[in-house]
């Protein structure tokens, strides 16, 4: 199967979470007007009681085009939130989970983010771990976690998903 990853937009990844940006926004001087504010629509839920938030720091190493997906992850009970630090455009692979619970490979989607652009995975989207293309990056990563197997599901692809680059797409 082949993919060809497309510009993210906040609708195109709407069924999967939430695209943080302020381009097209309204913002609110801070700071004594040395700064804008941009409030955004993350939806970020968990439904664990005992989870506790984490923040983590990410160093991602560079990857190619193209990209192929062997393995896709989840975590079913907590939106997942990434935030570039560092390093420029990134794909995101996300798929629907099907009643079973595995991944819906059918409703496969890939997305090209521009380094600033955030994500907020909504609970149980299956995605591919991040992936930096042509160029190393850093990520913040925030989340609930309780410990246990439930914190993040891994499934191993039968066969390789190939993502392809946008056509001739610029942001």
């Amino acid at each position: 199967m082949i993919l060809h990853s497309q510009p993210i937009t906040s609708e195109g990844f709407k069924p999967y979470g939430s695209l943080l940006s302020s381009v097209g926004s309204v913002g609110v001087s801070v700071n004594e007007n040395r700064g804008m504010r941009f409030d955004t629509a993350a939806n970020l839920v968990h439904t664990t009681q005992t989870s506790q938030p984490k923040l983590a720091l990410y160093k991602i190493e560079a990857s190619k085009w193209p990209v192929d997906v062997r393995i896709l992850e989840r975590h079913s009970r907590t939106a997942q939130l990434f935030l570039p630090m560092m390093g420029g455009v990134f794909l995101v692979v996300v798929a629907r989970a099907l009643d079973s619970g595995g991944p819906a490979i059918s409703s496969l989607a890939a997305f090209t983010c521009a380094p600033d652009q955030g994500i907020v995975y909504a609970p149980g989207i299956w995605h591919l771990p991040l992936v930096a293309i042509d160029e190393p990056a850093d990520f913040a990563m925030l989340m609930w976690e309780n410990g246990t197997s439930e914190d993040c599901e891994e499934h191993l692809m039968a066969i390789a998903v190939t993502v392809h680059s946008p056509q001739g797409a610029q942001r």
